[in-house]
This record gives structure tokens, sequence and C-alpha cells, in this order.
């Protein structure tokens, strides 16, 4: 159960000194300034808490005392010694006007809860908050002074100028709000019921849950993974929450973790439109870093090997870092020989949110070891032979599978992963942590992108042929199709008898030779790639009388290559009887398959292909 992980992740994270997460008095916001005040409640210092530089500038996220409740439309809800400069100064900065505007009602609202708070309490902060809200005119244009940037919509928190905690870090603070929180809600009637996540019964059940902040397509106050209808359950007499029964220990400890995790970066990647959060149940171990490198599309600078910089040797190694430069280029790794900790389990949570809920779109839970070994499948069934630079001057031949990320980007007009339809990601991740057949929807668009990108470079390229053979092959062995799958190979298969590979391993010659015989100047695939790999019988007796005129101009150039282009495509006519009217699917992902290895074997010098 998804909820029931959460809540075991908020407890490893609350019993570890790697992290600071909330208590049941406090929350995690996003805070932009420290305001210092001295013993007359008078600013003496304002310090800009933000991250980066510019407009890029981002708040820190800071444990701060638990918000009763949010705030909706026009309502003035104050926060307790963390707020924007509207409730602590009663003025807010209007970012286009620069005009100071103020607010004294919202600053009455925040002192009277203050002194309620402190009430009592004998703590010297007492008095010098109230002198604080006190001598607010006085503060703004101290404020104004030191930093305006203050005054606008970011949280403040406030410190003690001889103090190295924020006020509301101080322990008799935190007791006297504890104690107010006890007292205030000690007569709320909540209603009890069996908790859907521990099991336990008559325990208090959350009558609202706490909206999950950082969604891509949530609102920025958040939304919603455990909501209601009221329409649709008014008739069962449930309203609100009660709905989805969630004591209110647990629905504080599942909001509070996600929020947690999606507020940083280590355990958080957005992926074509998609939210991904993923942890384990040892909670900041270095195998987590396997996951975030099988997600992300990017590559480690790599040395001449293609090895990331590392000497990888399979033989004894324990090291994580070696596996996750591995994982990142698309390489599989020897299991057998590695020393995998076999209790660290997984946990990977894809979610994708509107204005005011949160969908699943995929939940995965296994062991590393099981995570491992099916990432080395979906690489090994994808692996294909390219050429990469690695410098101005060097190439170098490599066998890599493909990346989810790579393949969500390629089935998009220009690469553009926002772009890529938000279900398929679901569907694709599903196949390859499964095993199943790859996502027949996303082989297609793949075939319908190659056919509309034929005249650029980048159509026919490493991942989407990775693709096109990880698909086949996977296609062909869990339909039994052992005799085709034997025929997909990594690199150029000249002993294939199949008409499709071998008709695509002449297209990319009679592109060689045309290319050669006008200098690079024209391409046949542009104009004859798409209809070549549908309705071959239309195209190719054309293209091959075409070759020959081409051929001879080759051949008057002096060209000694002539020869060899028409030796080849001799040998491969053997393997065809007949011109097919029409290709199917996976004939036409054949097609485009041995176009692209007969393209690359033209390109590899002959001195690679020997030490090959």
């Amino acid at each position: 159960m998804i909820l029931k992980e959460l809540v075991d992740c908020y407890d490893l994270m609350a019993n570890s000194d790697k992290f600071q997460i909330a208590d049941n008095n406090s929350n995690n916001e996003n805070v932009s300034f420290k305001v210092t005040i001295d013993q007359d409640g008078i600013v003496s210092s304002v310090i800009d808490l933000r991250e980066g530089s510019g407009s890029k500038r981002k708040p820190v996220l800071m444990t701060v005392p638990y918000k009763f409740s949010g705030r909706t439309g026009k309502s003035i809800v104050p926060y307790f010694l963390y707020d924007n400069a509207k409730y602590l100064f009663g003025c807010e900065l209007d970012s286009k006007s620069l005009e100071l505007n103020r607010f004294d009602e919202y600053v009455g609202a925040s002192k009277k809860l203050h002194m309620e708070i402190l009430e009592g309490s004998q703590s010297k902060y007492q008095l010098i908050l109230e002198k604080f809200f006190d001598n607010r005119d006085q503060n703004i244009e101290i404020v104004k002074e030191k930093d305006t940037e203050a005054l606008k919509s970011g949280f403040i928190v406030l410190c003690f100028k001889n103090d190295t905690k924020c006020i509301h870090e101080q322990q008799e603070i935190k007791k006297a709000f504890a104690l107010y929180r006890q007292i205030k809600f000690k007569d709320v009637k909540d209603l009890k019921g069996d908790c859907l996540i521990s099991g336990f019964t008559n325990v208090p059940i959350a009558r609202t849950h706490t909206p999950i902040k950082g969604v891509l397509g949530s609102s920025a106050s958040g939304a919603m993974i455990v909501s209601f209808n009221e329409s649709a359950f008014e008739s069962y007499g449930k309203k609100q929450s009660y709905n989805a029964s969630v004591s209110n220990g647990n629905e504080f400890k599942y909001t509070t973790v996600l929020n947690k995790i999606l507020s940083g970066n280590e355990n958080k990647i957005y992926l074509s439109g998609n939210s991904i959060v993923f942890w384990s149940n040892k909670i900041g171990c270095k195998e987590e870093k396997i996951i975030h490198a099988f997600l992300r599309d990017d590559e480690d600078d790599n040395d001449e090997e293609g090895n990331g910089g590392i000497k990888y040797n399979q033989e004894g190694v324990d090291k994580i870092e070696s596996v996750i430069k591995l994982i990142k280029q698309g390489k599989t790794v020897n299991i057998d020989k590695l020393k995998l900790d076999d209790s660290v389990n997984m946990y990977i949570l894809g979610l994708y949110g509107t204005k005011s809920r949160i969908f699943i779109r995929f939940w995965f839970k296994n062991s590393l070891i099981d995570f491992v070994k099916l990432t080395n499948k979906h690489f090994e069934d994808t692996k294909l032979k390219r050429i990469r630079k690695i410098n101005k001057k060097d190439l170098i031949h490599e066998e890599v599978g493909v990346k989810m990320s790579l393949i969500l980007k390629t089935i998009t007009p220009y690469g553009k992963s926002q772009n890529t339809p938000k279900a398929l990601i679901n569907t694709l991740f599903k196949s390859i942590l499964t095993g199943v057949v790859y996502p027949i929807s996303i082989y297609n668009k793949i075939l319908e992108r190659i056919k509309a990108e034929a005249g650029e470079d980048y159509a026919v390229n490493h991942t989407r042929v990775s693709f096109i053979k990880g698909y086949l092959k996977r296609y062909y062995r869990l339909n039994n199709f052992k005799d085709k799958e034997e025929e997909i190979t990594v690199s150029l298969n000249k002993e294939s008898k199949n008409v499709a590979y071998n008709l695509g391993r002449i297209f990319a010659i009679l592109e060689k030779i045309q290319m050669d015989s006008n200098n690079g100047s024209t391409n046949i695939r542009e104009k004859y790639l798409s209809s070549a790999s549908s309705t071959p019988k239309s195209i190719f007796p054309n293209l091959l009388n075409l070759a020959q005129y081409h051929i001879a101009k080759i051949n008057k150039e002096n060209n000694r290559m002539f020869n060899y282009y028409d030796k080849i495509i001799g040998e491969i006519l053997l393997n065809i009887n007949e011109f097919p009217a029409v290709f199917s699917s996976d004939e036409q992902g054949m097609f485009i398959l041995g176009y692209y290895h007969q393209r690359e074997d033209i390109y590899t010098p002959k001195k690679d292909k020997e030490e090959n």
C-alpha cells in the first residue's frame, strides 16, 4: 500500500540523523528571509535566506510551527512565528507598482495569535514580540532601508539577535505552542474509526488531508492525493475526507514525508510532465542514486573507453558508484560479481497533478537487486552499436542500451519531453520494470517520427533504433518466435535472411552511392525512406535502376568504391526473391534496423572492424 510505505518512510527519516523532518507540532515551509530583532522588538538585520542568484533565487525549506488551517480567498489566518510581511509588519510591497499597501487587520490578528499562545509562558520572547508588533511602523522603515524584497510575499522567520536559533526553534517556545494546541483542540470531537493504513481500530480519523506541494500540474498551494467528492459520498453519510479512513497521525506522516521529498532534489526527478519520487527502506543510502541514474537522461563525463572516467572491473566490485556510472550510460552490470545489499528495497512513485488533485501514474516496489536485474534486461534488449564523439577528433564505438527518459523525448517533435503524452510514461515504466513487451504505441510513434523527419540527420538515431530493436526482441521472444528473435543483433547481421532487414541494408548503401556521386549534396532518405520502408515494391526497382547511373558516374571518376557497392548489393539481393508490396508494422521496424546497422558499418573504419 503506497500510503503505508510513505508512513514507514516518515518513521525512517524521523529516526535518522541525516534528515530534519517536522513532528506533529510543526511542518515544513519555504522561507525567504530571517529578521533579527533586539530586546526592544526593533529590527536589527534582514538576512536573505534564498539560494541562487538573480531572478532564480529560491527559498529554503525550514521546519516551522504547525499551521492550524490554510488560507482561502480573503480569509485572515495568521501563522505562529513565521509569516509574510502582510502579517508580521502589516504591509506588503506590490511587486508591479512598488507601492506599499497596509494591512492593519492582518497584523492585528497575528499579534493576537502570538499573545494567546505565549500567555502565561513566562518567556522573555513574549514581551519582545509584543514590542515588535507595537513598533511595526518603525520596523517597516528599517526593513525598507535594509532590504525591500522582504516586504514582498515570501515567508519570514524571526530571530532574537543574541540567539543562534530562531525564536520558533527555542524549547520554551515549542512547549508553549504544544500546550496551546493541546488546549485548543481538547474539546474537538474527532470522528473515530478504523485506520486503513495501520489497521488500528477506534482511532481519530483525519477530517481533511494536508495538500501536497511540488507536483507538476498542481496548483502552487498544493493538491490532494486523498480527497473526496461530496455529492458522490453524501448518500453514504461520508463528508470531507472521512470516506478515506486515515488516522490523524498517519495523515500527518504521509503528507509530511511526501512534501519533504518533493521539496528537495535528492529523491525527486521531473520526467515528461510527471513528478517521480523514490526512496528505500534504508532512506538516504547511496544505493538510491541508482534510480536517479536510470531515470535521468544525462551522462557523466566519459573517458575514451566510455566508462565515465572509471576503469570498471566486474571482479569483486563493491562500490555502488561504478554501478551508477554504467547505468547512466545504458550499460549492463554483472550482478553475480557485485556486492549489492540484498536487504535494500526500492520504492518509486510517479505522480501527476491537476489544480486540485494528484493522480498516481505508477508505483514500483522491489528489491535493489531485482531493480538492477530489470534495468539489465532492458539495456540488453535495447543494446545497439553506435559511434560517439568524445572530442573534436576522436570517436569511440560502443554497445549501449537506451534510458527511459531518452525514449520519451524521441517520440515528440524536436525532442521536447513536455509534449510527451502523460499516459505513455506509465506504460513504458511498467514494461521496463516487469519485462513485458514495450508499448506498441511508442513503437508506432517512433516509426511515425522517423518518416516525418526523414530529411533530418537525427531522424534515424541510436535512441529510436535501440527502442525499435528492443521492442522487436521482446515481441518475438514473448511470442515464441525464436528464429526471428535470434536474427535481431546488436550490430550488422550479414547472415540475416529477413527481407525487410536486407532491404533496409540496401537502402543505406543506395543512399551512400548517391551521396558519393553528388558529393553529398543530395539524399534519397528524405524523399524515399517513408515509402521504401512501407511499400518497397513501388520504390526499389526505380532506386536500383537509378543507382546504376550513380555507380557509373563514380566509376568514371576512377573511384574504386563502385565495385564494392555493386558487390554488396548483389550479395544482399540473393536473400530477396521479390519485393513485397507492403510491409507490416514489425517489418517496418526490421527495415529501419537494417538501414541503421548498414549505415553504421559503412562509416566504421576497417581498422575498427578488425579490432571488433
